[in-house]
């Protein structure tokens, strides 16, 4: 019996041995996939509340989601800016000096095609921006992503002014928010400028967020323009269509073969008229101004090589 006492002892002994000791455990790869795992619980968290907003933003006319974190505006200002380049290509701006004014901009600009919503933002760089966007357009991957960016939907077909007043509520409330407003409302894909289309309620907008602002506020009015041109193509362009990708800019439907930006010089708030109709028909008239330039700009050469 004594000789089995000592037969496990020694047993135990050597598995003791086997053991590894602290200093053998890989503590990098250890601290490493707790880190991940960490960072993949939180992640999820963030998806799933970014998620729930944004079907908040569907469901319910005027809710307002929080602004865009730091993350979500350098993602949108890097991504989109490849987005543009992949889907509009070569693009000339013009005045964008004044997109980096001290002062609260409510950009102000024409509205033709679904690649405004893209084109616009990168502009801003890291500034915190609101938007107005179509709730119909908030599907899919956009729910998150519409909340995430701090947007605003519009419900054209329930309530429409609720995205109105919740834009003013928002932008009085976020002391260094600014915005981009279409003024018509609609896609004008022909690019065809007509007063009664461009709303008062953009001026509202910048009037009412001026009255409770600590800091000046100033319209930022803007005009966007598309090379509808196929002989202006790109290198790149050309390729791909050569190997039988016609599509390789189509988007929603539409090919355009570069585009124009041009911002004019911020005018304030405290200068426009109050009267709505009359703030807007100083813009509006700016907007149809910036709209020529910027065709005009179209037709001197840009980079071609993308």
């Amino acid at each position: 019996m004594e000789t089995n006492l000592v037969r496990m002892t020694h047993g135990w002994s050597l598995k003791i041995q086997d053991m590894p000791s602290l200093s053998d455990i890989p503590w990098g790869m250890v601290f490493g996939i707790l880190a991940f795992l960490v960072a993949s619980g939180a992640l999820a968290y963030r998806v799933r509340y970014w998620w729930k907003e944004g079907r908040k933003l569907v469901d319910e006319p005027g809710h307002i989601s929080p602004r865009a974190p730091i993350f979500a505006r350098i993602a949108r200002w890097s991504l989109m800016s490849l987005t543009c380049r992949r889907y509009v290509g070569p693009t000339k701006v013009i005045g964008g000096q004044y997109t980096r004014d001290p002062r609260r901009l409510i950009v102000m600009i024409n509205h033709q095609t679904e690649r405004d919503a893209i084109l616009i933002p990168p502009t801003m760089r890291l500034r915190v921006v609101r938007a107005l966007m179509a709730v119909t357009q908030i599907t899919g991957i956009r729910v998150p992503l519409a909340s995430w960016l701090g947007v605003i939907a519009v419900h054209h077909d329930r309530n429409p002014a609720a995205s109105l007043r919740s834009m003013i509520k928002v932008l009085q409330q976020d002391e260094d928010s600014d915005a981009i407003v279409f003024p018509q409302g609609a896609l004008h894909r022909d690019n065809v400028h007509v007063r009664k289309e461009y709303f008062d309620g953009s001026a509202m907008i910048g009037k009412k967020t001026a009255e409770k602002s600590k800091r000046k506020v100033a319209a930022l009015p803007a005009a966007i323009a598309y090379d509808r041109n196929p002989s202006h193509a790109t290198l790149v362009h050309r390729f791909f269509m050569a190997i039988g990708w016609k599509g390789f800019r189509d988007f929603y439907g539409e090919t355009v073969y570069g585009a124009a930006i041009v911002f004019g010089e911020p005018i304030p708030m405290e200068d426009l008229p109050d009267k709505y109709s009359e703030a807007m028909d100083v813009i509006y008239a700016r907007i149809v101004e910036l709209s020529a330039q910027a065709e005009a700009a179209l037709k001197r050469p840009v980079d071609r090589k993308f």
